[in-house]
């Protein structure tokens, strides 16, 4: 009996354990796709778009178009819905760009564009604008729930 009960108490030790492990390695390969993602962000995007002198007029249309369609692209043939790039003015947060999935792209509704105002960003974000570290964040907006890497690297102009 007390064998049989010891047995009982490893297994379920063993599942337990086995289960944090997997999850963990879940987390981690989820974390390095995001990783990835940011990263191409910056070769898909011209690096004026994060430096610090850049204005609200910057850009015109077909190049805010440009970058949307670069950027949604890459995430067309990736399991990722969204790559967005952010800059903060005047603690707001704010889009540089931003992808759109297919049905956004064909309807034309609910595209972020340049300088469009991240009204319902997190208040961890703006920590990291702070820190300027990548940071991985999870946060529900109101579009979906969202597993985010901001790539610190966009952060240091």
């Amino acid at each position: 009996m007390l064998t049989n009960l010891l047995c009982i108490l490893f297994v379920l030790g063993f599942t337990y354990l086995t289960v944090l492990n997997e999850k963990a390695a879940l987390y981690q390969q989820l974390d390095n796709q995001l990783k990835d993602a940011a990263r191409v962000t910056e070769s898909l995007l011209p690096s004026p778009l994060h430096h610090h002198n850049i204005t609200q007029y910057a850009l015109n249309d077909d190049q805010k178009m440009a970058h949307i369609h670069a950027l949604s692209d890459f995430t067309d043939q990736r399991d990722i819905t969204y790559v967005y790039s952010p800059i903060k003015r005047h603690d707001k947060i704010l889009f540089t760009s931003s992808s759109a999935t297919p049905e956004e792209r064909e309807s034309g509704e609910q595209l972020s564009f340049y300088y469009d105002h991240y009204d319902e960003v997190a208040p961890r974000v703006f920590e990291v604008f702070k820190t300027k570290k990548t940071s991985f964040l999870q946060y529900t907006d109101q579009w979906e729930d969202f597993s985010q890497c901001f790539y610190s690297k966009l952060f240091s102009r």
